[in-house]
């Protein structure tokens, strides 16, 4: 089992096969508010689930 922290966790909940990745962004700031490394803290979590097989990037 992957167990992931609560910033992982709240991108993971965003991620359904038909939002973009700038659909989740979009969907965190409305979260969280315009925090400046967000949208990179993001793209790499989105890489690193890529790379670990959890999520394809189409």
């Amino acid at each position: 089992m992957i167990k992931l922290n609560d910033s992982a966790s709240i991108i993971g909940q965003h991620i359904d096969g038909k939002a973009s990745i700038a659909d989740i962004i979009q969907k965190v700031q409305a979260m969280f508010g315009d925090i400046p490394e967000i949208e990179q803290d993001i793209i790499e979590y989105m890489l690193v689930a890529q790379r670990e097989h959890w999520i394809d990037l189409v």
